[in-house]
């Protein structure tokens, strides 16, 4: 009561009819960018989608309810890090939990505050909002030693001076000569 589900189908599932009639449940898979429902949601719930490494950047409550997780897990695909006990939190396996953990929330115990904050700086350590100038002072730097050109003079508008970038990074930008 007094709460809003958006849905979101995998792009697989996409066109399965969704009962909207619902009260309380809006499906939102047509979003396009699901960017955007992660800044409305105040948590997340869902199986073992690397949607959780995207959600768990804002720090908000996720739980996982991998209802078939002995059948994905054990026969169809696996994992690539153990979800039981490094994933964000403890994992939710029947409705009924899953509802009495969305009904306690924002609360936390200390092991799940600990396991998200454990699962954060392995998954989202880079995340930091300056993934574009770590990248641009990568490729500037490979510039640089293809061009003798001194760095600074490669700005981009980043941390580096504000200058056109060199000739040799325009034609890469364009598509001229690959390194």
């Amino acid at each position: 009561p007094g709460s809003t589900v958006l849905l979101r189908q995998h792009y697989y599932l996409y066109r399965r009819p969704v009962r909207t009639s619902v009260a309380g449940l809006v499906d939102v898979s047509d979003n396009p960018d699901i960017a955007d429902l992660y800044l409305a949601a105040d948590a997340m719930v869902t199986d073992y989608s690397s949607a959780m490494f995207d959600f768990a950047v804002t720090g908000k409550p996720l739980m996982l309810y991998p209802y078939d997780l002995a059948h994905y897990r054990d026969r169809l695909r696996g994992f690539t890090f153990d979800l039981d006990t490094e994933g964000p939190g403890a994992l939710v396996l029947d409705p009924e939990s899953l509802a009495q953990a969305l009904l306690a929330l924002p609360a936390a115990t200390a092991e799940e505050a600990r396991r998200y904050a454990a699962f954060r700086r392995r998954w989202c350590a880079l995340d930091d909002g300056q993934a574009t100038d770590r990248v641009l002072d990568a490729l500037l730097d490979r510039v640089h030693e293809r061009t003798a050109q001194p760095a600074a003079q490669l700005g981009y508008g980043g941390r580096r001076a504000r200058r056109s970038p060199c000739p040799a990074l325009r034609r890469t930008m364009t598509g001229c000569p690959r390194w």
